[in-house]
């Protein structure tokens, strides 16, 4: 609440009545108590309608910041999904083509080995062949031997 001066009362008390002074500084102490609280609370809800101004101006700033981020990020990401994509399809597309060129070794080498193993069966009938002549022309000169030791023995 607001005082006025003790002079100001004296004053007052010595051109009006003692008890018609203190009520018209009374009532001039409540008026200025009420002019001061409402120029206090006009200002008050000034600033802080200022306050809120500013910081509903720097939400808007930081909310259009942020969007701004985030649909760079989600482009970024549109962009890393797509490389992604484009990277998977060429390496299922080398995969394809590696599984196609395995498949032909695998089958030159399979070919490649039956023959190996009919050349190796022929030279295993071959030699088994040569041995047995052997075997016979060897037995066939024993026989001659034979006979021929044995004619001339008889001699």
């Amino acid at each position: 609440m607001a005082t006025l001066p003790l002079e100001v009362y004296e004053v007052f008390e010595d051109k009006i009545v003692k008890e018609d002074a203190r009520v018209i500084v009374k009532s001039i102490e409540l008026t200025i108590t009420g002019n001061i609280e409402s120029k206090w609370a006009s200002t008050k809800n000034e600033l802080l309608d200022g306050i809120k101004k500013e910081i509903d101006s720097k939400h808007d700033l930081l909310r259009q910041e942020f969007d701004g981020k985030h649909d760079l990020l989600r482009q970024e990401f549109a962009l890393l999904r797509q490389e992604f994509d484009l990277s998977r399809k060429d390496s299922d597309s080398k995969f394809e083509t590696l599984m196609k060129e395995f498949a032909e070794v695998k089958r030159e080498f399979a070919e490649a080995k039956k023959d190996s193993d009919n050349k190796f069966q022929a030279m295993k009938n071959e030699f088994a062949t040569k041995a047995d002549l052997q075997l016979l022309e060897s037995k066939r000169k024993r026989t001659v031997l034979s006979i021929s030791n044995h004619r001339f023995s008889d001699q």
